[in-house]
């Protein structure tokens, strides 16, 4: 498998839409007759963003369970995991999550410079949750990890009828 489907696989590209898909329905809760071309392209900066945050939330939660001896080379078999490649292992995969966050970061900048600074901080919270899954404190591994899945739904909801209506709050427009 060449590098660029290992990637592709590696991230779980299978579970990427949910997320993604709660932040534009946030965003679709605002009335969207009236936004500008600079909020819509806010929107998508950050949906790009939050997949970046996804993907490096996936990936971290295979370098922890290969950490913790959770998953080992026969759910390598079923799956690609990045910590059972002798090309990246465990570190390179920790390394790749990082990258991820840090894309995801500027993508954030980029948002809070189109007017919507506060996205920054709701992907950095985001991201926090994400990495608390699975890396220090474990959440999962304490039969907790629900509690950031549901909230990370509640923050996109809310993240993208912000960027929508540059409010903190679900009004809507009904």
């Amino acid at each position: 498998m060449n590098r660029a489907r290992r990637l592709f696989i590696g991230v779980r590209p299978w579970a990427l839409p949910f997320y993604a898909i709660t932040l534009v329905v946030g965003f679709l809760t605002y009335n969207v007759f009236t936004l500008s071309a600079k909020v819509v392209l806010a929107l998508l900066i950050a949906v790009i963003g939050e997949l970046f945050i996804h993907s490096a939330t996936n990936v971290i939660n295979d370098v922890y369970d290969f950490r913790r001896g959770i998953d080992d080379k026969e759910v390598a078999s079923i799956r690609y995991h990045f910590a059972y490649d002798p090309e990246i292992g465990h570190l390179g995969a920790y390394r790749l999550s990082l990258t991820f966050l840090a894309v995801a970061l500027a993508l954030g900048l980029v948002v809070a410079l189109l007017g919507r600074p506060l996205a920054l901080l709701l992907g950095i919270i985001g991201a926090v949750m994400g990495y608390a899954y699975s890396g220090p404190p474990g959440l999962k591994y304490r039969a907790l990890g629900d509690i950031p899945v549901m909230l990370a739904a509640v923050l996109l909801t809310l993240t993208g009828y912000y960027i929508a209506s540059g409010e903190l709050a679900l009004r809507g427009s009904w």
